[in-house]
């Protein structure tokens, strides 16, 4: 999370979305709701992007998974 935004107490959740291939890699990055801080959006995306994921176990019996997660940011400045 941007420091200065933690400084103004300003805390955010992002929704994203991504695609987990068999292999384990990320695709399909999107945005699916906004915290309102953008450098905090884009820093969400990036690492999204760039994480390194296992192989899917075979005994799931799927090639992807579909995943929407919200990534948080509380600040523990803020009551």
């Amino acid at each position: 999370f941007p420091r200065d935004e933690a400084l103004r107490l300003n805390q955010g959740t992002v929704i994203v979305s991504f695609v987990i291939t068999a292999e384990g890699a990320v695709r399909e990055v999107s945005l699916r709701r906004r915290s309102g801080i953008d450098r905090f959006d884009a820093n969400v995306l990036a690492a999204v992007r760039r994480a390194v994921l296992p192989p899917i176990p075979a005994a799931l019996g799927v090639s992807r998974l579909n995943i929407r997660a919200p990534f948080e940011f509380r600040n523990p400045l803020v009551r």
